[in-house]
């Protein structure tokens, strides 16, 4: 079964969903992330609101949480960014602005 994973800002309270990860046939390398979407961890407007997100948050505690973790919990109390289904603002509208 396929995780998915967020982004996390601790101290800002926000996240970026990363979405399912695919692996490799008969290995646990992950080769790509695909939202909930379908949106592919390829796509130029995901990976400008991935910089996007890392640039806005230098210095702060960031954390990839895995869906089947402790921490998991936690992060559904927490403000979305760039999904395109269940987000706050979605990739597009996250990355519009950001040229990096």
């Amino acid at each position: 079964m396929s995780e998915a994973a967020w982004l996390v800002c601790w101290e800002c309270r926000v996240t970026l969903c990363l979405g399912k990860a695919v692996k490799e046939e008969h290995s646990d390398r992950i080769t790509a992330y695909v939202t909930p979407a379908g949106v592919g961890s390829v796509d130029p407007v995901r990976t400008r609101a991935l910089w996007r997100m890392m640039a806005d948050h230098v210095g702060h505690p960031l954390e990839v949480v895995r869906e089947f973790s402790r921490r998991f919990d936690d992060v559904g109390e927490l403000d979305e960014n760039g999904d395109d289904v269940y987000a706050d603002i979605d990739a597009r509208e996250f990355a519009r602005d950001y040229a990096g």
